[in-house]
């Protein structure tokens, strides 16, 4: 036992239900203000109360200047195809199309057809990889370049 605590204080209140229907019915009056004396000039009403304090839930952030962002920079152009790279490529990507076009509607093509399809990718394959560079430019170091 908390002998801070008055014995009391364990004891539920049995009125909670009514002070709290209490509350509850009181809690949108606003205090009324007193009458004017009826003899004399007429006075001017008394001020109103200012605007009610700012609670927690009430708070407006200030508002931020718009800020202008990231702009990123203008993109290199893209490098331009020579022809024979051009034809390469077209030939890595048609091929196997023009094998799949055939396999799934055109049942009847010629194995020629066929063969061709085959040979241009093998071909536009072996010039990519023959055009790659045959070392790499850097200082032989195999870390990260900062």
């Amino acid at each position: 036992m908390n002998p801070d605590r008055s014995p009391d204080a364990d004891r539920p209140d049995e009125d909670v239900d009514a002070a709290f229907a209490r509350i509850i019915a009181g809690w949108d009056d606003t205090p009324s203000l007193p009458d004017p004396p009826s003899p004399g000039p007429p006075r001017e009403p008394a001020a109103l109360p200012g605007p009610p304090e700012l609670g927690p839930r009430d708070h407006v952030p200030p508002a931020e200047p718009e800020e202008e962002g990231y702009v990123p920079p203008e993109p290199p152009p893209l490098p331009r195809l020579d022809v024979p790279e051009a034809l390469a490529w077209a030939a890595v990507i048609l091929g196997p199309l023009f094998l799949l076009f055939a396999g799934l509607f055109w049942r009847t093509a010629s194995p020629l057809w066929l063969g061709l399809a085959v040979l241009s990718f093998i071909g536009g394959f072996g010039a990519l990889v023959m055009r790659l560079p045959s070392h790499r430019d850097g200082d032989g170091d195999d870390g990260a370049v900062v």
